[in-house]
């Protein structure tokens, strides 16, 4: 029986001459009949992706064939020029990269410092640096303590005296909101619940998988508990997912983008028509020197969920730069300057270039010079980046619309043909993909490099909630998932430990929901 895995067909692989060959002698390899499984599964497919009438030629061929990349090189010399640095540590940690480890002093059973050397029996031993074993042991994501506490009983008034438990057990407390996901029993198990959370929503593992592992060491975790400690997160998040909001309405600076998402009762009570779907919105902002990252969850697109973040702006602020794509579903209601990506503008001559060469390298090599000339404006001030543009960009970008202009006016390209369709996309769009050569602050890449983190890598996180969970049951689930994940983000942007901070939030409850703004990741710690 043929595998059900959606294998990606490389059909430059397949040596179609010897394969027709030996097809026709009635001698196939196991080789051959798994590439002509593969071409049956294409056929079958083909028709079920040609029904959705917004899948476009090159990503039909991207979703059947896995084109990844769009780089283009203008020549081996910007082949060199692009060559950059492997980052990251790939080694062995030496002992101080371990923070999280216990160091234990083991003292030598027989010898001590001042004592004569066994060896030479001459020298006395000096203590020196100590040498280092690792001792790595495997356990459940969640360790267990049951305390059996000791109860007393008086024979003569029944009554009990119990000991202490060194947990603290259930910590009740009352707030004042009357907000659903503002009230609830807050325990003292802050650090298990920061790690359900952190384990869910930063490194996408769903609550059947959490609850294998743990069953498997004899600590079973069962779903329901894994979403009562997340709801513990949530409600200790809450106001300050509020305040954040408020902090990004005043930004100068935001990007979004949307992804599907179903939520299971919208689609069970059949409040999830086919034009008005489910999504989660990602918008990130730069605000008062901070990164902020919101995750919103629900009916309205990406322009509706900016425009409710922006309806909290202070009065007196210029509009902020909206960085975003060409889709309806990004139109915002309130006054903002749009700024679309020139990533999009680029892709549609980079997708038929095979068909359209001599044009399209034309194009892409000039609009190679602008993205290098944007690298060197990392270290810039928005003003000196915007001058440096103005002086070097701006006459490139100048030079590609005459060229586009000439290329329709002057017949030299048809007008319906794909290559006639991507100059009119740039054209028609022109204002908006050259944003950054006139606005102080604009970027044209959505791999904006004044943000530490692009929409597309937050966006995947959205999608790898969505690959392992699938979906959420109700918008009161997807509302506390939002919390969290939208704050894990915006502590990982500003460099600090989310889980650290997950915890700090559930044991100062209280003080949390006095003064929230007190408690953003990069001023917290001010106040332990």
């Amino acid at each position: 029986m043929a595998s059900k895995k959606k294998d990606k067909i490389d059909l430059e692989t397949i040596e179609v001459q010897g394969l027709e060959d030996r097809l026709r002698a009635g001698k196939l390899t196991d080789a051959d009949v798994d590439s002509l499984l593969k071409i049956i599964s294409l056929v079958q497919t083909l028709p079920t992706l040609l029904q959705k009438q917004s899948l476009g030629l090159l990503s039909l061929l991207r979703k059947l064939f896995g084109i990844k990349t769009e780089k283009h090189d203008a020549s081996e010399k910007s082949k060199n020029e692009n060559i950059q640095p492997r980052s990251g540590r790939q080694g062995r940690y030496g002992r101080d990269g371990y923070a999280g480890a216990e160091k234990i002093d083991v003292k030598h059973p027989d010898l001590s410092p001042r004592q004569k050397c066994p060896g030479c029996k001459k020298g006395r031993l000096t203590e020196v640096e100590a040498a280092v074993d690792y001792a790595w042991q495997g356990q459940a994501p969640l360790k267990l303590d049951i305390y059996l506490l000791q109860r007393l009983l008086c024979p003569d008034c029944k009554t009990y005296f119990t000991a202490p438990s060194p947990s603290g057990g259930l910590a009740h407390t009352v707030d004042d909101s009357q907000d659903e996901i503002k009230t609830g029993i807050i325990d003292a198990n802050a650090s298990a619940n920061a790690m359900v959370a952190g384990l869910r929503f930063e490194f996408g593992v769903p609550h059947y998988r959490l609850a294998k592992g743990q069953e498997r060491r004899g600590l079973a975790l069962p779903h329901a508990n894994q979403d009562r400690m997340i709801k513990q997160v949530a409600f200790s998040a809450a106001p300050v997912f509020d305040e954040l909001v408020k902090l990004a309405a005043d930004g100068d600076l935001l990007h979004s983008d949307d992804t599907r998402m179903k939520v299971l009762n919208h689609l069970k009570n059949r409040e999830d028509p086919p034009l008005k779907k489910t999504q989660t919105t990602v918008i990130i902002i730069r605000s008062k020197g901070h990164e902020i990252t919101l995750h919103v969850t629900g009916t309205d697109q990406a322009g509706a969920n900016v425009s409710k973040v922006l309806a909290n702006r202070s009065d007196g602020l210029p509009p902020p730069i909206h960085m975003c794509d060409v889709l309806a579903a990004n139109k915002v209601s309130t006054e903002v300057v749009v700024a679309n990506y020139l990533d999009h503008g680029r892709r549609k001559f980079f997708d038929i270039k095979a068909s359209f060469t001599e044009e399209c390298d034309y194009v892409l090599n000039e609009m190679q010079k602008v993205y290098r000339f944007d690298k060197e404006t990392r270290a810039m001030t928005p003003k000196g980046r915007l001058e440096y543009h103005a002086e070097h960009s701006a006459p490139i970008m100048e030079s590609l619309r005459r060229w586009m202009k000439d290329q329709i006016e002057g017949k030299k390209s048809e007008p319906n043909s794909p290559l006639g369709k991507a100059i009119s996309y740039n054209l028609k769009r022109w204002k908006e993909l050259t944003t950054f050569l006139r606005v102080e602050g604009a970027s044209l890449s959505n791999a904006d490099q004044s943000i530490n983190q692009s929409i597309n890598q937050s966006i995947k996180w959205a999608i790898c909630h969505r690959n392992n969970s699938l979906f959420y049951k109700t918008m009161n689930g997807a509302k506390q998932d939002d919390i969290i994940q939208s704050i894990i983000r915006t502590c990982n942007q500003a460099g600090i430990n989310s889980f650290d901070y997950l915890v700090a939030l559930q044991e100062n409850r209280s003080k949390v929901y006095e003064a929230p703004e007190q408690w953003f990741p990069w001023n917290y710690g001010i106040n332990l």
